[in-house]
Parts: structure tokens; C-alpha cells; sequence
């Protein structure tokens, strides 16, 4: 059953060239570092959640880039249920090849939900992640604002 699950999957994804929906997220972009970081901070408590900063991996350009800051609801103000295809989510996928203990939690986009969790993929990924599926076990939280600082 699960290996007719992932081949379904496996074709939907690859073979018929289906994109995950792209979900807006509220981007803000600020001229001093320090401001961007108080901002996002005061968002983050005003959702329940946190702040993490993207490091240079590419692999959510463009929607992300290094040195971005994102607004993460915790799971406990926004459940696991809440996901929606398009979704930026962070979570734990330890064997991933996009996960390290130095690295740490990914923020990828929920593509499409099956009987084993969510496929995840990076914007920039060639290929989803169709082994490491975001359940509701590796679930950290899902993006909800990217703050940035403006290029001088």
C-alpha cells in the first residue's frame, strides 16, 4: 500500500510536472538591520511563534533568500491541521539531504498531502522530498511574514 502511495505520488509530482500552489506571504523590507530584527520579533509575539533566519542555501529562492528573516507560528497557534498546499513550513527531516544537525529545521513548501503527511520541496529543488514527509510529529511551524533588510 505505501509503495503505491509514493509511486502515486512519485507521478503526480514528476511525470506530470505538477507545481505546489505558491501561497502568499507578507514580506516587509527595512533599511537597518536592527530594525528588521525588533520588527520581526514583535511580530512573532503577536502570533505566538518565532523568528528564524534563513541561511544561503537557495533552496527556496526566490521566495527566500539567505539572511532572511521568518516569522514561524508555533504548532500550538497554528495546529498541524491548518496546512494548506503552497504552505511554507518549517520542520525536522533528519536523512533528508537538506538537513543537517549544523543547518538544522528546514522551511520548505507543502506541495501535496497524502495517507503518509506532507510532501515537501524547496522553490529551487528540481525534485520534491517524497521520503521525508512533514507529519505532524516533525512539525515546528509555518511561515507567516518574511522580514528583510533592504541592500544599500
Amino acid at each position: 500500500m505505501r509503495t503505491r502511495i509514493m509511486l502515486a505520488a512519485f507521478l503526480a509530482l514528476f511525470v506530470l510536472g505538477c507545481q505546489p500552489k505558491q501561497r502568499e506571504i507578507a514580506t516587509f523590507t527595512y533599511d537597518s538591520p536592527t530594525v528588521t530584527r525588533l520588527s520581526a520579533e514583535a511580530h512573532a509575539r503577536d502570533v505566538g511563534g518565532y523568528v528564524t533566519t534563513i541561511l544561503p542555501t537557495g533552496s527556496m529562492r526566490p521566495a527566500l533568500s539567505g539572511g532572511d528573516i521568518v516569522v514561524v507560528s508555533g504548532p500550538a497557534a497554528d495546529p498541524f491541521d491548518n496546512i494548506e498546499n503552497g504552505d511554507m513550513v518549517r520542520y525536522v527531516a533528519p536523512g533528508s539531504p537538506h538537513f543537517s544537525a549544523e543547518l538544522g529545521p528546514i522551511i520548505h513548501r507543502a506541495v501535496q498531502k497524502d495517507s503518509l503527511g506532507w510532501i515537501m520541496s524547496g522553490d529551487a529543488n528540481a525534485h520534491s522530498e517524497s521520503k521525508w514527509r512533514l507529519t505532524r510529529e516533525n512539525y515546528l511551524g509555518r511561515a507567516v511574514a518574511i522580514y528583510r533588510t533592504r541592500s544599500l
